[in-house]
């Protein structure tokens, strides 16, 4: 008998702790603000702020960088009523770049050595390039460039498709992004257990936790984090090997398609196309063209990782440094000094520069 009343009290005390944690639970879900909100273009620069912070530019040296953000986010936003050659430059954090001080970006050599030129700039962290779209939607009519360049980089695809930037968990964006599924537009996290994370304010709230630790200690060893990736891919079955083949295959149809919509938006205007990524891709280059993009060469091949060019990359992270910043700046301006600046579309025409 006093076995079956100790059941019975155990079993009760779980069912009012769990009826306890669900009243709880919808309350607070009621009462307390999203965690996260569904924007637009899922997140954004704040307008008219400045980011401080110290980063390692290269081994030993720590330097204190100030970056500021003007009109919309922008990291340069001109005067749309110039009579200069207007450049519309959206990208990534290779654009926003955040680690190093306004006046040491890439497009930053840009602006020293063309003074024709009025530079509006826009980038943002983990941005793939259906958020870029966006930007350029939104802010093509109101700046009315003469050129565009848009910077890309290896990570846009699988940012642009739901599973492979979840593959890319933790060391990914946390938040709401729009993704283009078929002709919708949709909104998700690409972080586990979403859906019990969407119902459970409780759930959701250790498991960010969880998300967090997890980004902090992927953080700290980012070198180890991508070779784990990769000794893992390369001993996975050849059925999830396929797998990964058949999402790369659907990024690229994905990302060609958003292509096709900044080129159709663009509307003649060329797009000069800026390639961050790691390696050169046969790919991205036959994608470029297809949209009659314009692509910059020369970036890869002069900041390829290795012992050699660690020097041009933030100590633990793969974005480039105040130097590295500065030899990929000098390839544009080169390639721009030979062969000039085409207008809508026509090799004859030139905007003169200088």
């Amino acid at each position: 008998m006093q076995k079956q009343n100790l059941g019975k009290n155990i079993l009760l005390a779980f069912l009012s702790s769990l009826i306890f944690l669900l009243i709880a639970d919808l309350v607070l879900r009621f009462i307390m603000p999203p965690a996260s909100k569904i924007t637009e273009s899922g997140w954004a620069v704040e307008e008219n702020s400045e980011c401080r912070k110290v980063v390692e530019d290269t081994f030993g040296n720590r330097v204190e960088i100030k970056a500021k953000y003007f009109n919309y986010g922008f990291k340069r936003w001109g005067d749309p009523d110039t009579k200069k050659i207007k450049m519309f430059i959206i990208g990534d954090s290779y654009t926003q770049m955040d680690l190093v001080s306004n006046g040491q970006e890439w497009y930053a050599y840009l602006e020293k050595e063309f003074k024709n030129l009025e530079l509006f700039v826009y980038g943002e962290a983990g941005y793939g390039s259906f958020q870029e779209y966006m930007v350029l939607d939104d802010y093509i009519d109101k700046i009315k460039p003469d050129l565009i360049i848009l910077q890309f980089c290896e990570n846009d695809l699988g940012n642009n498709l739901y599973l492979l930037d979840l593959q890319n968990y933790p060391y990914n964006n946390h938040e709401y992004r729009p993704y283009l599924e078929g002709e919708r537009i949709v909104y998700k996290q690409a972080l586990p257990l979403s859906s019990l994370r969407n119902r459970s304010f409780i759930a959701n709230m250790i498991l960010e936790i969880y998300d967090w630790v997890l980004w902090d200690i992927t953080k700290k060893n980012l070198r180890a984090y991508w070779k784990n990736k990769e000794i893992k891919l390369n001993n996975s079955s050849k059925n999830e090997k396929e797998k990964n083949r058949q999402l790369e295959r659907r990024a690229f149809k994905v990302t060609d398609k958003i292509m096709g919509m900044i080129k159709e938006r663009a509307a003649g205007i060329p797009v000069y196309f800026l390639d961050a990524s790691v390696f050169k891709s046969s790919r991205v280059e036959k994608m470029c063209k297809a949209n009659n993009f314009i692509y910059i060469p020369g970036i890869t091949e002069c900041v390829i990782p290795g012992k050699k060019n660690r020097r041009l990359r933030i100590v633990n992270d793969g974005h480039w440094n105040k130097l590295g910043n500065k030899l990929v700046g000098e390839r544009p301006v080169e390639y721009f000094k030979e062969v000039g600046i085409s207008k809508i579309q026509d090799p004859a025409a030139e905007i003169n520069l200088n």
